[in-house]
Formats: C-alpha cells, structure tokens, sequence
C-alpha cells in the first residue's frame, strides 16, 4: 500500500500536528498512519487532506483509497 509522507510538528504544549507538506501555514492536515492531531490532554482527530473524518470513517476511507488492506481496516473497526 502507498503512504503519503507528512512532517510532524511539536508545539511547546505537547500537541502535535502532521502536515502534508513542510511549510506549515500553506501545508494541509495530513496523515495516513494514525491521527494528524494529538492533543496534549490525549484527544486525537484525523484528517486527510485537511478533512477531517471520525476514526472509523477515516479507516474507511483509507481502504476505499486503497492505502490499508481489508483485514486492518476490519482491525481498527472492532
């Protein structure tokens, strides 16, 4: 499967943001291996693209765009 590489920024907080592209402020929420947010109070948001999706639906859409199998997409859903 292919994956899209994003950069990982850390703020001072601890939230860490993915972003498709390394220049930040023009770069989009990005990230097909986990969340592209992790908050420091441990809350999580996914995003592709810079949409953002519920887990499920973002596991979803990963194997609707072929990124992840049939069998770990049945994973992330139990």
């Amino acid at each position: 499967m292919r994956e899209k590489k994003s950069s990982c920024l850390t703020y001072t907080n601890g939230t860490k943001n993915w972003w498709m592209n390394t220049w930040c402020l023009n770069g989009s929420l990005h990230r097909e291996d986990g969340p592209a947010v992790e908050f420091a109070d441990g809350n999580k948001a996914w995003y592709l693209n810079d949409k953002k999706y519920i887990e499920q639906d973002f596991y979803r859409e990963l194997y609707k765009r072929k990124i992840i199998s049939k069998d770990e997409l049945f994973i992330h859903l139990l």
